[in-house]
């Protein structure tokens, strides 16, 4: 087996045997297995224990060590390698001495004898807020993360750490899992590192947690999630509790994650904790040295149970303030109805207030709604979405956020600003046209243009930041059209992993890795070819390996092999190979990769290696068994041997079209495009309004404002592009559609995708067509932006027809229906369309089914020559705004 687990503890290397008894896989000379945080322990028959190290080596392998029979465990970013040994005792310990610990189990009236200790908080270390609520569903983690949201975009030079410490109903988690489908580490590793540290300071604790924290940030919020996978959800062994039984320190949590707040440099630290009295959250929220914000609605049960809350607190002598410095605890009132009188709810107030007087200085006593925050919020807010970015953009523009704000005025918190930009005269105008007609076409295909810009979008983001000190281990898929190629050539140029990186982040210690690429697109002009030939040249001269070889030897060497069969292993060494050959080694050498593998640890280098054109090798792959089995062992097994080779020194990253991966890997492909689903290249709405202006912009356009568009809002990004296509497709009084939403929902697909390569065109066409025209007051006129998109869509149909030839079939099929019958909505069966052939139309954002009507998006209709029945146009602008989330 092909070991697929990151091994930080002891904890994972228990996962991985239970998860081979659960699949009876274990052999019959093992009797049992014990891990403990020291050791691993095993009980075999006789005479077994040479068969047994083998196993445990097949097992592990690449972090098995035969020299002393040890597991080597995550250890990057630390002075010394960790181990776990396979032969040490289980090491007992054992103190007869009361501790008093933070727990909701114990008596809230202590012994006075009983003297509190607790260690000081790291000299400037930043503020711990902990969320917590008596009953779910009053709204807590979406004000949490509100909160983490306002300081990082207030504080751009401070990042904020936000954990998800809700190991029962993990809702932070639940909302990053697109962005951060892989999360490099988690809240569940945290507490069982820490548990199985025997060094008290927790230094080494602290620099491996640190190091994978910095390949885990989200718009400026470092996240610590509660669980790596789903599979962690009910397995976790140490909790927050097993960590208040620590002798020497029962508040080792807090004074850990003050200590990794200051290593990572940020402003705040903000804990989503488990509701209810749960031992899983009685750690922080009954430590007097966390700032403790307890949120309710006004729901009786709520409030009561606040109170019981806040009482309980209050009458432990270890949990309410200790000091003037200790912090009082805040209240927030949460999903009061929108105009709902103060006086409705005064007694409901005053039960709160009553229940913090006790931590209230006493001249401040009387204060009116102090400190009680209350928060009127639309109901639509009541239900988190599950989309991250959604999220924010609904906080955005809602007055939930300027509430919250009242919290977050704690800190540093600034406003934000943007002006707006002047206007041009006509022949200026006209001027910008042709400016940003010939710059979009050579944007139009990526495999002949040599342009060294790119936009950072979400997915180059994640990507960058996930992988900032660590080499990229990533599959980025996407449809034709998505970019991929592009992206590609923009690795290529830049060399190295650092160079590329930073034209995307500010971070530091950004890993110095060389880019080899290793198969490009057949179609690629000269140019592009020449730099990926330089790139290799640079590992082959750093490696001192011999002469490099041009990319089409090496697709000819996978096409070779392509004609005789192969298993998933076998593929795995060719694949291993041709790696070994872009950085100069001889491809027909079995041996080659180990070589290239010593060589690299010799000059402690590291390299990436890229694969793109992968459509030109596998065009038979709906109907090939040995392509299937190839690209399957490049997408899966590959990944999974590269981080397992212990130091992590060779990434890789595969630019290749969903719908080819998706045929490679039949089974759980859902889990394995949640893997690197923050990668796709997936273009949203915000994602489309950017590329708009940035292509505008570098065409030469000089009237936008400064802003990076990377970090401009909806609203902010729609103010400026009324320069290019105005408010409305008319003037601004007319009873025409919104420019906007018209232009982008006509790209776009039923899966809320739209693809660059038609943005780029539509700007193309729209612009020449657009130098014939008056309207100063924008770039795009609105009769060259409506005749634009019949253009684009049928160009689009004819590059799908050619690229992908399941869906092929289908649309000839619907082109060459009768005028007659090309109705929206239409009922499947009534045009002949099987089910097998409308799956397909759905997976690809072509059709939308409402009972057993059909719709189709603008971008596939008008090129299909589709007309409207009464009435299903605006079905159809409905159900575009949906997808796409404008509001």
């Amino acid at each position: 087996m092909t070991l697929s687990k990151k091994l930080f503890t002891w904890v994972d290397v228990e996962d991985v045997f239970s998860e081979l008894e659960n699949n009876q896989e274990l052999p019959d000379w093992i009797i049992w297995i014990r891990v403990y945080w020291s050791g691993l322990v095993l009980g075999v028959k006789p005479d077994s224990t040479d068969i047994t190290i083998t196993w445990i080596r097949n097992i592990f392998s690449p972090r098995f060590d035969p020299l002393d029979n040890s597991i080597i465990l995550e250890s990057e970013g630390m002075k010394n390698e960790r181990r776990l040994s396979i032969d040490i005792e289980e090491l007992e310990r054992f103190n007869s001495k009361q501790i008093i610990t933070p727990t909701f189990a114990r008596p809230s009236v202590l012994s006075k004898n009983v003297e509190i200790i607790k260690p000081d908080l790291p000299l400037n270390s930043p503020p711990i807020i902990v969320f917590h609520s008596f009953k779910g569903g009053v709204g807590k983690t979406l004000t949490a993360i509100t909160l983490a949201s306002l300081i990082s975009e207030n504080e751009p030079k401070r990042r904020v750490l936000l954990i998800d410490g809700d190991l029962e109903a993990p809702g932070i988690s639940w909302t990053l899992s697109k962005r951060i489908p892989d999360p490099p580490i988690a809240y569940s590793d945290l507490l069982a590192i820490i548990h199985s540290d025997p060094d008290p300071n927790l230094d080494s604790s602290l620099d491996l947690i640190s190091n994978y924290l910095e390949n885990s940030i989200v718009d400026n919020i470092i996240v610590l999630p509660s669980y790596r996978t789903r599979e962690h959800f009910n397995r976790i062994q140490i909790t927050p509790e097993s960590l208040t039984k620590n002798i020497q320190n029962p508040y080792i949590l807090t004074t850990f994650l003050a200590s990794l707040g200051k290593k990572l440099n940020v402003s705040t630290i903000i804990v989503d904790l488990r509701a209810g009295l749960s031992e899983l959250s009685a750690g922080l929220i009954l430590d007097s040295r966390v700032n403790r914000v307890l949120v309710t609605s006004l729901n009786p049960q709520s409030i009561e149970g606040t109170c019981n809350l806040l009482n309980l607190i209050s009458l432990r002598p270890d949990s309410k303030p200790q000091s003037e410095d200790d912090p009082i605890p805040f209240v927030i009132i949460n999903q009061i109805p929108i105009k709902y009188q103060k006086s409705y709810y005064n007694e409901e107030r005053n039960q709160l207030l009553n229940s913090l007087n006790p931590f209230l200085p006493k001249d401040q006593e009387n204060i009116t709604d102090f400190p009680i925050i209350e928060i009127e919020q639309k109901e639509s807010l009541f239900v988190i979405s599950k989309n991250w970015d959604q999220i924010r953009e609904e906080i955005s523009s809602s007055s939930f956020k300027s509430s919250v704000k009242q919290l977050s005025e704690l800190f540093t918190i600034s406003s934000y600003n943007i002006e707006s930009s002047m206007s041009s005269t006509i022949e200026e105008v006209i001027e910008y046209r042709k400016r940003i007609e010939n710059f979009a076409y050579s944007m139009i295909y990526s495999d002949n243009n040599q342009i060294d810009k790119f936009l950072t979008t979400n997915s180059i983001k994640d990507l960058v930041t996930r992988f900032s000190n660590q080499v990229p281990i990533a599959i980025i898929m996407g449809p034709k059209g998505s970019g991929k190629t592009y992206l590609y050539n923009q690795f290529t140029r830049r060399i190295r992993w650092d160079v590329f990186a930073r034209e995307v982040s500010d971070q530091e210690h950004l890993i110095n890795s060389f880019i080899l690429p290793v198969i490009q697109s057949r179609n690629s002009i000269r140019e592009n070819r020449e730099k990926a030939l330089f790139a290799r040249s640079e590992v082959a001269k750093m490696l001192k390996s011999g002469n490099v070889s041009d990319d089409l030897c090496i697709s000819d060497f996978v096409g070779k092999n392509l004609a005789r069969k192969f298993s998933d292993k076998e593929w795995r060494q060719i694949w291993l190979q041709c790696i070994a050959a872009s950085a100069g080694y001889n491809i027909d050498d079995t041996s080659s990769w180990d070589s290239f593998l010593m060589d690299l640890k010799r000059e402690k280098k590291s390299i990436i290696a890229i694969f793109d054109g992968l459509e030109d090798l596998f065009q038979d792959i709906y109907s090939n068994e040995n392509q299937i089995i190839a690209l399957r062992s490049l997408l899966q097994d590959i990944p999974r041997y590269l981080e397992q080779i212990p130091g992590n020194n060779v990434g890789i990253m595969v630019f290749v079209r969903k719908d080819i991966a998706s045929h490679s890997i039949s089974q759980n492909f859902s889990q394995f495009e949640a893997r690197y689903s923050a990668y796709q290249l997936k273009w949203e709405l915000l994602d489309a309004l950017r590329l708009v202006k940035w292509v505008i912009l570098e065409s030469g356009y000089d009237k936008f404002s400064s802003s990076d568009i990377s970090q401009l809002k909806k609203d902010e990004l729609l103010r400026d592009l009324l320069k290019v296509w105005g408010k409305k497709l008319g003037k601004d009084n007319a009873k025409e559609s919104n420019s906007a939403q018209w232009v982008i929902g006509a790209l776009s697909d039923f899966n809320g995708q739209i693809q660059p390569r038609d943005i780029v065109r539509f700007l193309h066409l729209a612009a020449e067509k657009s130098q014939s025209e008056g309207w100063p007051d924008r770039l795009l006129t609105p009769t060259a932006i409506r005749k634009s998109i019949k253009e684009c869509s049928l160009e689009k149909l004819d590059e799908v027809k050619r690229e992908n030839k399941q869906i092929e079939p289908i649309l000839v099929q619907l082109d060459e229906l009768d005028q007659i019958n090309k109705k929206i909505p239409f009922i499947a069966g009534d045009l002949q369309l099987n089910k097998e052939q409308i799956a397909l139309l759905k997976e690809n954002g072509m059709i939308l089914i409402e009972g057993e009507l059909c719709y189709m998006p603008e971008i596939i209709r008008q090129g299909l020559s589709f007309t409207y029945s009464a009435g299903a146009r605006p079905r159809v602008i409905m159900y575009s705004k949906q997808r796409l989330n404008w509001n």
